[in-house]
């Protein structure tokens, strides 16, 4: 399962990629999205090269995190609008992307995490992980 781990950072490096366009595309208009879109952009390649290279609980926390939030932020954004502006229109090009990328990393750490946990580690019997009834 170790190529669902480096398919999860590269979904990760994506996102955090995509973050950091949408804050530049921002950049006129609000000036605090682009900077929570950098804050997500740094954090997100920080915690892919991380997922990448030793697959640590740290960094598939961060990941997750920023792809809940991201989530999170894109609904709210959609359903409330942005502070004084009201509701929006159609969610545009790069905000589909963004929750695409957000689901894919979302699934990805979910799959790459799950079949981790039902190996048994390496010199113990496969009869120690199972629950007896």
């Amino acid at each position: 399962m170790r190529g669902a781990v480096k398919l999860a950072a590269v979904s990760a490096a994506l996102l955090a990629g995509t973050h950091g366009f949408y804050g530049w595309l921002q950049l006129e208009e609000t000036a605090y999205l682009t900077v929570l879109s950098g804050l997500a952009a740094v954090l997100g390649i920080l915690a892919a090269g991380r997922l990448w290279w030793s697959n640590c609980v740290e960094s598939r926390l961060t990941t997750a995190a920023v792809a809940l939030c991201t989530l999170l932020g894109l609904l709210l954004v959609t359903a409330v609008g942005l502070p004084g502006a009201g509701a929006t229109d159609a969610p545009s090009w790069i905000e589909i992307l963004l929750v695409a990328l957000s689901c894919s990393t979302l699934l990805l750490l979910v799959l790459s995490s799950s079949r981790s946990r039902l190996e048994p580690r390496r010199g113990q019997h496969a009869d120690q992980h199972r629950r007896h009834a």
